[in-house]
C-alpha cells in the first residue's frame, strides 16, 4: 500500500480505548497542538477498544483532532478528508473523531474468549484473520484518499 507506513500497536489491559491497532503514513500532515499518544498527532487508519474495554471494538479512519476542537480551516481539511474517503466507497461518521467508523460486533464476547485464548497460543486463526482483513480493506481505500488530501509533497 505504501513504503513509509508507521503501524502501531498497544495492549492496555480492560481499560476502555487501551487497546488498539493503527497505521499511518509518515507523510501524513499532523495536527496541530495534539498529544494523542495513540496516533502520534497524525489521521489513523484504526482499530481500537470503545467503552467496554476489550469488548467492544470500533475501526475506520480517526483524526487525532476532535471537530468541536479543530479551527475552521481544519474543518476544511476533514471535509475533504470525509469527500475523498467517501469517493473510495467509505461513508462518512457523524462523530467528533472520525471521518469514518463502523463497528464489527459479536453479540458475547465471553464465549468466544477460550477460541482467542488458542488463536494466541497458535499465532492467530479466523478470529485475528476476521479484524486483520477487515482493516486492511478500510487501510486499502483509505490510504489513498487520505494521501488526496494529507500527504506532503
Amino acid at each position: 500500500m505504501a513504503g513509509d507506513l508507521d503501524v502501531g500497536c498497544h495492549y492496555g489491559g480492560d481499560r476502555n480505548w487501551s487497546n488498539y491497532l493503527r497505521l499511518y503514513r509518515y507523510g501524513w500532515v499532523r495536527w496541530d497542538g495534539v498529544s494523542d499518544l495513540s496516533s502520534d498527532g497524525q489521521t489513523t487508519v484504526m482499530l481500537v477498544c470503545e467503552t467496554s474495554g476489550p469488548a467492544s471494538w470500533k475501526w475506520g479512519v480517526r483524526c487525532a483532532k476532535s471537530k468541536a476542537s479543530m479551527t475552521e480551516q481544519e474543518k476544511k481539511r476533514r471535509q475533504e478528508i470525509e469527500d475523498a474517503l467517501q469517493r473510495k466507497g467509505l461513508p462518512p461518521a457523524d462523530s467528533p473523531n472520525w471521518p469514518h467508523v463502523q463497528r464489527p460486533s459479536h453479540q458475547n464476547w465471553t464465549a468466544l474468549v477460550p477460541e482467542l485464548a488458542k488463536e494466541l497460543a497458535d499465532g492467530g486463526g479466523k478470529i485475528t484473520d476476521h479484524y486483520v482483513n477487515g482493516l486492511l480493506s478500510i487501510a486499502e481505500k483509505a490510504i489513498p484518499a487520505i494521501d488526496e488530501v494529507e500527504l506532503e509533497p
